[in-house]
C-alpha cells in the first residue's frame, strides 16, 4: 500500500518523536523527504502485557518528545545508540523461558531448511500444534506456518537472483509447495512482482554492474526485497 510522504525536516513536522512498528504483514512504501536522523532497534520479546500479536501489522506511537530529544539529540550514532540503549534498559525488560522457546524455534526455521510443516516443528518440541501456534502469537507475533513461509520466499528470491535459469516447478517442490503456482502466487503477493519478474530484473541489473565501475559511472542501487527482516522480534521503536 502505498505511504504519505514522511517528513524529517521542514515544511511539516520538525520535532521528533518514536514509534513501536510491529512485524509487517504487507507490502508498503515510505516516502521520505527533507533531512533529518533516524535511530531504531530490532529487539526480542520481553514479557509484554499483551500478546506480541497485538502489535502485528500496527505502527503505534512510542515514547514522549523529550525521550525523542535525549535519543536523537546527541552528536555521532554511536551516543544516540547508547542513548537508546539507556532508554530501554531503564524499563526492565526481562525475557520470559516462553519467550526463549520461541525463539529458539524461530531461529530452527530459518537455519534448518528441512523444517517445512508446522506439525512436524510442534513435534519436534514436543508440544501441541494449537500450544505452538500460541506461543508464536503471543512471543513471536506471526504463526509459525508464516514464519516458515517467509523463510520458503527468502531462498526462492536468491534463486531467483541467480544468473543461471530456475527451474521453478523444481524449486517449488524443493520449497515444499504442493505445485509450482502456488510457489508463484505467494511470491507475487509477498514481494510484489512475479518470479519472473524478479529474475528478469536481478538479470538485468547483473549485466549493468558488469559494465560500470565507479570510475565509469554510478552504482545501481542494491536491492532491499532479498534482506526484508526475519520474524525474530517483537517490534521496533524508532526515533525520527
Amino acid at each position: 500500500m502505498a505511504g504519505e510522504p514522511q517528513r524529517y525536516g521542514p515544511p511539516g513536522r520538525t520535532t521528533g518523536h518514536g514509534e513501536l512498528a510491529g512485524i509487517g504483514l504487507e507490502l508498503f512504501t515510505q516516502r521520505l523527504a527533507g533531512t533529518g536522523r533516524v535511530c531504531g532497534v530490532q529487539f526480542r520479546p520481553f514479557a509484554p502485557d499483551r500478546p506480541v500479536s497485538a502489535w502485528t501489522g500496527r505502527r503505534l506511537p512510542y515514547g514522549t518528545a523529550a525521550e525523542a530529544a535525549a535519543v536523537l539529540g546527541p552528536d555521532g550514532e554511536d551516543r544516540c545508540v547508547a542513548a537508546l540503549d539507556a532508554l530501554l534498559l531503564a524499563r526492565g525488560p526481562h525475557p520470559a523461558p516462553q519467550a526463549r522457546q520461541a525463539m529458539e524455534l524461530a531461529r530452527r526455521i530459518r537455519t534448518d531448511r528441512t523444517v517445512r510443516r508446522v506439525s512436524a516443528l510442534a513435534r519436534d518440541a514436543g508440544l501441541p500444534v494449537r500450544t505452538l501456534q500460541r506461543l508464536f502469537a503471543d512471543w513471536v507475533g506471526v504463526p509459525p506456518k508464516w514464519v516458515v513461509l517467509r523463510h520458503r520466499l527468502h531462498d526462492a528470491l536468491e534463486r531467483a537472483g541467480c544468473a543461471d535459469g530456475v527451474d521453478w516447478a523444481a524449486l517449488a517442490a524443493e520449497l515444499g509447495y504442493s505445485d509450482q503456482v502456488h510457489l508463484v502466487r505467494d511470491f507475487t503477493a509477498t514481494i510484489g512482482v512475479s518470479p519472473a519478474a524478479y529474475a528478469s530484473s536481478s538479470a538485468t541489473t547483473a549485466k549493468w554492474s558488469e559494465g560500470h565501475t565507479p570510475s565509469t559511472g554510478p552504482s545501481p542501487a542494491r536491492r532491499t526485497d532479498r534482506t526484508r527482516p526475519v520474524p525474530s522480534a517483537a517490534g521496533s521503536p524508532v526515533w525520527m
